[in-house]
């Protein structure tokens, strides 16, 4: 960024003042300048290596609003538009660009009033500068060893929550799985929402700790997981030697990636940068989780991902599947076709309806998942008016007597689902092959070992695509399209016909 261009910036931070006093700030402006500050903060530190403070302060402003529009535009700014593009370049420069920003937004947060508690909780924990959160923050991420003595004298082991489904299960079970064989007296605790918890629900050696991260909230919401979070560990460690219980923090939201404490003796919080973290020529995150751990604790490789529905959610998907089998000898298809609210993630229409048409005139059972956003199941359910002429159509729900409604349909070939995400991880597990774009249902088939078709398109970095592979015992085809490819009809037609191949008629599983 030029002198004039800086300029040019400071003028316009000077018109959101301006504005903002006057209270003429309209949500529409404040989205559009919060897009543009974080559009600049990036091209300074990327041209000149400068750090552009004023870009934040901005950002913090507006995302620290009373009023909820110019709220919701500084949380679009700093999460979506800043925080997460840094996470997803996969490099410590980005890294540690983004310890410092966070650091700044912490610090201006604490000095309003809806901040006391996060400013109190700072105190107690010795933090009263940005320099001091930052020092901190380099402190854990030093590399730790623990010796198999360590891991017998723990007592309870606590994993923190990725937040996102698709992330819990590409690294935060593959953590559970290795503390399993590290620390196999400890009791193990999940802290995360009840949402996650589904997936894990039929692991009888976890205990899961339910406690909520709004991934849509507000800044002041967000760091108020933080402050949950410090109230659950502590709670449940009093009266516990250090020694006696282990704290894996796998980058997780609740802390904002590691710059927020849990506890002030720290010597048993062991800390993973997963978006710096490098192995040789180990691509995959889950990989790297698992080499990290072998490196952390001694544990053998590999270490897969997984995924434990609970038994009453196994045994639904079970009779479900032998139902459609009764009707039909054709594979089973899981088919998600979310996107985790990122539109860039989807193929333009008609891709979808191509592609659900074909598997059905292949002779596949599809079940479609709706999703749990209105958008994504108004998008799902046309999608089904579109493609289920001639074949028989149910609409699964959370009630076992839907199940009736399988077994009393004609051919029953198209099966939509709307409910729990652990319900519907049981259902993928009792399919033969899962298809989907890039979100949590990969990583659940993989973990299941069921085959799958991963379409990743829309990503932010070009190490998106490696290390979010799923990872898992079973066969995985990871189709990567360019952002240029997806306007190309002939490309996408050729990736149906790509998706469809991967059928395998056969005995089914």
């Amino acid at each position: 960024m030029d002198r004039t261009s800086h300029m040019e910036l400071e003028h316009a931070f000077a018109d959101f003042r301006r504005l903002a006093q006057a209270g003429t700030l309209t949500g529409e402006k404040a989205r559009r300048l919060a897009e543009e500050a974080a559009a600049a903060f990036l091209e300074y530190f990327t041209v000149s290596g400068g750090y552009l403070g004023e870009a934040i302060a901005l950002l913090s402003d507006l995302a620290t609003s009373e009023d909820a529009a110019l709220r919701h535009a500084g949380v679009h700014g700093l999460f979506p538009c800043l925080v997460e593009p840094l996470g997803d370049a996969f490099e410590a420069t980005a890294c540690a660009l983004y310890d410092r920003l966070f650091a700044q937004v912490i610090q201006q947060c604490r000095q309003l009033p809806a901040g006391a508690a996060l400013d109190a909780a700072l105190h107690r924990f010795g933090l009263a500068t940005e320099r001091e959160i930052l020092a901190r923050a380099a402190r854990i991420r030093v590399p730790r060893r623990l010796d198999g003595e360590q891991g017998r004298r723990i007592r309870r082991a606590y994993v923190l929550s990725r937040v996102t489904i698709g992330a819990d299960i590409a690294v935060t079970s593959v953590v559970l799985a290795a503390l399993k064989r590290f620390c196999p007296q400890a009791q193990l605790t999940l802290v995360g929402s009840p949402k996650v918890q589904q997936l894990f629900a039929g692991d009888a050696s976890v205990n899961l700790c339910g406690l909520e991260y709004p991934r849509s909230g507000g800044l002041f919401d967000r760091l108020d997981g933080w402050l949950k979070a410090v109230d659950v560990i502590q709670r449940d460690t009093t009266g516990l030697q250090a020694s006696e219980y282990l704290i894996i923090d796998p980058d997780s939201r609740l802390t904002q990636l590691g710059l927020l404490p849990l506890l002030r003796d720290e010597s048993a919080y062991v800390f993973f940068e997963s978006r710096s973290y490098q192995a040789g020529e180990l691509q995959k995150i889950s990989e790297l989780t698992a080499h990290w751990l072998h490196s952390m604790c001694g544990v053998d490789l590999p270490i897969y991902p997984y995924c434990a529905p609970s038994a009453a959610d196994v045994a639904f998907a079970r009779r479900v599947v032998e139902a459609t089998r009764a009707h039909s000898r054709g594979p089973v298809v899981s088919l998600n076709l979310g996107v985790g609210a990122n539109p860039r993630k989807r193929l333009p229409d008609p891709f979808e309806h191509r592609l659900l048409g074909c598997l059905l005139q292949e002779g596949a059972t599809v079940i479609l998942d709706k999703g749990g956003e209105p958008e994504e199941a108004a998008r799902v359910e046309a999608l089904r008016v579109g493609c289920a002429g001639g074949y028989g159509t149910v609409a699964l729900r959370e009630t076992s007597a839907d199940l009736d409604l399988v077994a009393s349909a004609p051919t029953p070939r198209l099966l939509t689902w709307q409910g729990g995400i652990g319900r519907f991880a049981a259902l993928i597990g009792q399919s033969d092959l899962y298809v989907g774009y890039d979100s949590a249902g990969q990583h659940i088939a993989a973990a299941l070992g069921v085959p799958t078709v991963d379409i990743f398109t829309g990503f932010s970095s070009p190490r998106m695509p490696q290390r979010w592979a799923p990872h898992g015992p079973g066969p995985v085809h990871l189709l990567v399209l360019e952002e240029a490819e997806k306007a190309n009809p002939r490309r996408l037609q050729t990736l149906v016909e790509e998706v469809v191949g991967y059928l395998k008629p056969g005995k089914p599983r």
